[in-house]
């Protein structure tokens, strides 16, 4: 008994630790600005140089960031 809640409140806490982190988007769509900082740890701009909007793949599997002007920045 003791050993199935030991399992159950893993599993629980393993399922809330999922839920926490953005899934890495392949291709291009759009993506809140905060996930952008859970992923990268990347800094925001303030002054609206980078307001990232999505993320693609380059064809060597390179990742970037699109902005609102459509400016890249690879990570």
């Amino acid at each position: 008994m003791k050993r199935s809640i030991s399992i159950l409140i893993l599993f629980l806490f393993a399922l809330l630790i999922g839920a926490e982190k953005p899934a890495l988007i392949s291709g291009q769509g759009t993506v809140p600005d905060y996930q952008f900082q859970a992923i990268w740890g990347l800094p925001l701009e303030q002054d609206g140089l980078l307001r990232p909007t999505s993320i693609t793949q380059g064809d060597n599997g390179d990742i970037y960031l699109v902005d609102e002007g459509r400016n890249q920045i690879m990570v």
